[in-house]
């Protein structure tokens, strides 16, 4: 601009030659020049304009036209608010405002060319040396971007809130459009299919049905069958003719040939839903104009979006959202993102719901099976003992005779897993028992001591080596432990832990009493639970790097293309066991790095000196368990946006609903797919992503307008509901003589002939919702005029 300023031929302006400008113009100009903040200079009677860089970029298509330009040619459409500012400027006083909604024209659109942006900005009025108006000196923070994704974000976040809990399809829909409804700027108007299983095709079949836009008919293929019906609209009449009640339609895995051009207007669902992307689409004047206009800024809409709500792996969808596009904001990166955003989170939103649906449902249907399980479970228990044993034998030989490490540690991980089926074989015996009644213990005289003493020593190793002290409450024994620290003077100190039992048999049901000799057998029961148990120390800090540039290979050898990882990603694992994280860390080794801990404290810890993208841990652990580790998360400032997701054994609706409530953001029960398991990881990874961006730049965008409120030469202030002053500026303790930790007694400062009709100007603004001003004199003597404007929270002015 500097260039362009020295070039520009002022002699035809009203500036005349730049060579005969005057002292104060030109350090003006040079001031505005030099500034890195968007500002310019509005000079002379008829406020010719001149401008730096800054407030090039934020005029966007109106520059350089503006350049030169009187004030009220080069913002006409702007002028109606602009004018009256200026009048008051020009009498002497700096005039300012926040995040000021001004419709620009600067937007390339045919229907309508003034766009919604937001600015924070002042003018200062310049006087000569002879004390004479000269010009105004303009600061201009556009804010757009702040207040705009503030809207959004908020969007969002009451979508999540207001359908967490929803039971069915019906619920979330009615949820979601009540919440979509609450931004009338960028959803003018709304429409919200649910697909209808009932009425559709249970697989993608073949189908010789003509598609909408074709011509002739094509070669049979692949296709897929869909019920669509309306579950409610927004901003739409109910008998609106292009938004019918119920659509059946055929979706081809190709988009067929147009051989006709369609000669009505229809949505393009089929493309949405094949290429899984929100579509844009054009809405002719003759479907506009039956479209209401009491939403948004009651213009004709000329653009909407066709969403397709399912699952990234999903092939049908769960709905189709068509929704109105903003028709004052173009339709930019920040806006496709946000559809996009808003498509993921309503897509896992209403799955949700389904699954809640289903988990009631699949409820009644495990009732009915109860009776039969019973008689079940006694029946597999006994035929599993036959093939474990086959399966136990060759591996145990196996085990014996292979001499490769690697092949010994898998046929040792299948080993232990051998083991735990029998004890879970065994547990399914005494459960079927349980539910028959029959399950009865059987005692029987042992010499106590030597018993005790042999189970204690079949852990010994194991609790020598991972330094762990572990104790068993036999019988109706109790157990006691007495401390005592060295600051008490002993250097005998410790804990000691006694176990008492009664011994006998007086304390026993007669009945169940069995008088046989002891077995002098050794025992093997608890070589399993050792064995396992051996195990428990052998979770670390291992770092495994993303290894392979084959990230798109699943472990089933499916190959995905659709998943977005980066290889520099960090997952946190978290698990007690340890077949369970190396299992994991296989499925997400190939694409991206991943950390391991065996309970929560150790992630938490791991978690604020590495900032994973990720944590996925296990609900029951020792220590600190999943929901503590989500508290803790969530509570910590640093660590509150890292998405959690909670995997459990916990399949009901009551325990999914308690993982959500928590704070996880997702919640997977065992057993699960690691198809599954990637494509949540992945969708959460990214919305993480996104948040933390959003996030950013709200913060920048605050900044910027922290900035203007310092450097601003007018006093502001803030008081709430109550008329109690909760902030001000160094300027307006400057021009009232307030002292700092003195915003309580701010009246105070107020001269006493004013105090009265301060307080009632006050008081009149906060009870009836609006704008007000007042004119008044501090005690120390300095006219001020206040102007204030009522927000939720209060009064700024």
């Amino acid at each position: 601009m500097v260039e362009m300023v020295e070039h520009f031929p002022w002699e035809n302006t009203d500036l005349g030659p730049r060579a005969e400008w005057d002292v104060c113009l030109r350090q003006a100009v040079d001031l505005t020049l030099n500034s890195p903040f968007p500002v310019s200079v509005w000079w002379g009677p008829d406020l010719t304009l001149v401008y730096n860089d800054g407030y090039a970029a934020m005029s966007t298509t109106k520059h350089p036209f503006i350049l030169g330009q009187k004030g009220h040619v080069a913002w006409g459409e702007l002028w109606d608010i602009l004018g009256p500012a200026v009048h008051e400027c020009i009498k002497g006083n700096a005039v300012y405002k926040y995040d000021d909604l001004l419709f620009m024209d600067r937007l390339e659109s045919e229907e309508q060319s003034l766009e919604e942006s937001y600015h924070s900005w002042s003018w200062t009025p310049i006087i000569d040396s002879r004390g004479h108006f000269a010009g105004l000196y303009n600061a201009t923070f556009e804010t757009s971007q702040k207040v705009v994704a503030e809207r959004r974000l908020n969007t969002l976040q009451l979508l999540g809130s207001n359908t967490a809990t929803a039971q069915n399809k019906e619920t979330f829909c009615q949820a979601a459009l009540a919440t979509l409804e609450e931004n009338d700027k960028d959803i003018p108007f709304a429409a919200f299919y649910l697909s209808d299983p009932s009425n559709a095709d249970s697989e993608p079949t073949k189908s010789d049905t003509t598609p909408q836009n074709a011509g002739a008919p094509l070669p049979a293929f692949d296709s897929i069958k869909l019920s669509l019906r309306l579950g409610g609209t927004i901003g739409l009449s109910e008998d609106f003719e292009y938004i019918p009640q119920n659509l059946n339609i055929v979706v081809h895995p190709m988009e067929p040939p147009l051989l006709n051009p369609p000669t009505q207007f229809r949505w393009p669902i089929q493309q949405a839903i094949r290429d899984k992307q929100p579509i844009r689409v054009a809405i002719p004047h003759h479907v506009s104009d039956g479209i209401q206009r009491r939403r948004g800024w009651g213009d004709r809409p000329s653009h909407a979006v066709v969403i397709p709500i399912a699952g990234d792996g999903d092939a049908r969808p769960l709905g189709v959202l068509i929704t109105g596009l903003n028709t004052r904001r173009s339709f930019d990166a920040d806006y496709s993102k946000w559809v996009d955003v808003l498509r993921s989170s309503m897509s896992s939103l209403l799955a949700a719901s389904i699954a809640r649906e289903d988990e009631v449902k699949r409820a009644e249907r495990l009732a009915e099976l109860d009776a039969a399980k019973t008689a079940l479970f006694s029946n597999a228990s006994h035929e599993l003992r036959t093939p474990l044993t086959l399966i136990g034998g060759p591996i145990a030989d196996c085990m014996a005779e292979v001499k490769d490490a690697k092949i010994k540690a898998k046929l040792a991980t299948a080993a232990r897993n051998i083991d735990r089926l029998v004890r879970l074989v065994d547990s399914l015996m005494d459960f079927s028992r349980l539910e028959a009644g029959r399950l009865e213990g059987r005692y029987s005289p042992v010499q106590f001591g030597p018993y005790v003493a042999e189970l204690a020593s079949v852990f010994k190793p194991v609790i020598e080596k991972a330094n762990l002290d572990q104790f068993v409450h036999l019988h109706a024994g109790t157990i006691h432990v007495s401390s005592i620290t060295p600051s008490e003077g002993s250097s005998d100190h410790g804990s000691t832990f006694t176990a008492t039992f009664p011994l006998g048999k007086d304390h026993l049901p007669a009945s169940q009493l069995v008088y046989e000799a002891p077995s002098s057998k050794k025992q093997s029961y608890a070589k399993g639970i050792v064995a396992e148990a051996a195990r428990w120390r052998q979770t670390g800090d291992s770092m495994t790097p993303s290894d392979s540039d084959e990230s798109y290979s699943s472990l089933d050898g499916h190959r995905y293309f659709d998943l977005s990882f980066d290889p520099e990603d960090l997952v946190l694992l978290v698990d007690d066991n340890q077949d369970m994280l190396e299992y994991i860390k296989g499925i997400f080794g190939r694409y991206c790095h991943v950390r391991i801990a065996n309970n929560g404290q150790v992630a938490l810890e791991m978690a604020r000196r590495f900032s994973p993208q990720l944590i996925i841990s296990d609900v029951m652990m020792p220590i600190l368990d999943g929901f503590g580790l989500v508290a803790a998360v969530k509570a910590d400032p640093l660590l509150q946006a890292i998405p959690i997701i909670l995997l459990s054994a916990r399949a009901g609706d009551s325990n999914r609903a308690e993982g959500i409530l928590c704070g996880a953001d997702d919640y997977i029960p065992k057993p699960f797919s690691s198809r599954e398991l990637l494509a949540r990881a992945n969708l959460q990874i990214q919305l993480g992503k996104r948040k933390r961006d959003m996030e950013y730049r709200f913060q920048e965008r605050t900044k910027e307008v922290q900035i203007l409120t310092d450097l601003s030469p007018v006093g502001l202030f803030r008081v709430d509901n109550e008329g109690n002053m909760l902030q001000c500026n160094d300027r307006f303790r400057e021009l009232s003589g307030l002292g700092l930790a003195q915003e309580s007694q701010w009246l105070d400062f107020v001269h006493q002939d004013y105090h009265s009709q301060v307080r009632v100007a006050l008081n009149e603004a906060l009870q009836k919702q609006h704008e007000g001003s007042v004119d008044f004199v501090f005690s120390n003597g300095i006219w001020v005029k206040c102007s204030f404007r009522w927000w939720k929270h209060g009064l700024v002015g």
